[in-house]
């Protein structure tokens, strides 16, 4: 009975070595998962604090918030209001943006001169509530600093691609394709070694003043200034993504706009491109990795 007793309970103390065991491998698991997590964390607002911030507009006025690039100088956050046609610099120092604000009669000055779009001139003229780094902005969306600290711009209002240099100027990148206008450039990425800016160019809302026939992925030599359609066969090509080796292009495709005319077989994917030499993709190469089927679908992405 003894040796019953003894043999019973030494099954009982290897049982609780063994759950206590587990636990302590089961948390020694989450602290390297933890750690290793928060190695590779790489925010985009450079500070002391890895805490998410939400940047909040003090304005009366909807809107639409699209865009988001850090500025390699400073870490400052930059993004775009499209219904506000402005672009919003925020840096966490102060946590305040820089105004840089235009009259009316300047603003009126830019539609007549044909540097800004006239679609939201009641937006742009509405009382500001908050600080802003430009306005009219283009009605801007994407947006992309390169290693200079120059800021691109794809102001899907103006339908064109744009940088602003170091003194303020704005250069036009990108406005016109065989010599019809853009549609409406969405988002953009850069290979500096190649020399070569991708952006997409879909067209939401209305499309009676269209001229291209197609929405393209477009592949602008930086130094040529030559504009090549590299994809052609997407319905609405939205975010895009570039990977760390910048052998492949992410490509969104997002088809979910009330006045597509194709809504039973809209396509709403990511694909993957593998990046050619010239900087065009292979297309027989593509990868869809998520089809969203008749869900929201994507938009922007980071890799």
């Amino acid at each position: 009975i003894r040796t019953t007793i003894r043999s019973s309970q030494t099954r009982v103390w290897w049982r609780t070595l063994r759950l206590l065991l587990l636990l302590l491998l089961l948390l020694l698991y989450t602290m390297t998962t933890a750690v290793a997590a928060s190695k590779l964390h790489s925010p985009i607002i450079h500070g002391d604090s890895h805490v998410a911030t939400v940047v909040k507009l003090n304005t009366s006025q909807p809107a639409f918030t699209e865009g988001p690039a850090a500025s390699p100088k400073d870490g400052a956050l930059f993004f775009s209001d499209i219904y506000g046609d402005a672009i919003v610099r925020w840096h966490p120092s102060s946590g305040r943006s820089i105004l840089d604000r235009l009259t009316i009669e300047q603003k009126e000055e830019q539609i007549r001169a044909g540097l800004v779009s006239s679609r939201h001139r009641e937006a742009s003229n509405a009382p500001e509530r908050h600080q802003i780094w430009r306005r009219p902005s283009g009605e801007a969306n994407g947006l992309l600093f390169d290693s200079k600290g120059r800021l691109m711009a794809c102001e899907g209002g103006m339908r064109r691609v744009t940088r602003t240099e170091l003194d303020g100027t704005v250069t036009v990148l990108a406005s016109h394709y065989n010599g019809r206008k853009l549609n409406s450039p969405n988002d953009l990425v850069i290979d500096e070694q190649r020399g070569v800016l991708w952006f997409t160019d879909p067209r939401y809302g209305d499309r009676s003043d269209m001229e291209l026939d197609r929405e393209c992925v477009f592949k602008l030599d930086l130094a040529s200034g030559a504009l090549n359609c590299i994809v052609g066969d997407l319905h609405r090509p939205n975010g895009l993504a570039l990977s760390p080796d910048a052998r492949t292009l992410f490509v969104t495709d997002n088809d979910n706009s009330e006045y597509s005319e194709r809504k039973a077989s809209a396509q709403r994917a990511v694909y993957a491109y593998p990046i050619l030499r010239d900087g065009t993709v292979d297309h027989s190469l593509r990868r869809t990795l998520h089809d969203f089927g008749t869900g929201r679908g994507g938009d922007g992405m980071a890799v």
